[in-house]
């Protein structure tokens, strides 16, 4: 068979839109939950590297636990906030070695 440039249009431009039939596009919403509870993961994990306990992981702390109440609430604009300043916290602490 002798693929012409019509025949190739028409190939790859039916296969295009098939292709962009099946990709679903995450909603902002989604967006933002699936970055929050990403975020959420890594902060955990490290935060449980972390060996020691005082005022500066306190702080780290209660952003976590914030992040997961506003996540619970269905907060995410709040719950994205909350993870990023933990951390945030976490890069510094490490950075400056508090932690």
């Amino acid at each position: 068979m002798i693929l012409t440039a019509a025949k190739a249009t028409v190939f790859y431009g039916s296969l295009h839109a098939n292709a962009a039939i099946q990709v679903k596009k995450m909603t902002i919403e989604e967006e933002l939950r699936s970055e929050t509870e990403k975020w959420l993961q890594k902060a955990v994990a490290e935060r449980a590297k972390i060996k020691v306990s005082n005022d500066y992981t306190k702080n780290i702390d209660a952003y976590i636990s914030d992040s997961f109440h506003f996540m619970k609430k269905n907060d995410l604009v709040h719950a994205f906030e909350a993870v990023i300043w933990a951390w945030s916290w976490i890069e510094i602490g490490k950075e400056q070695k508090i932690i």
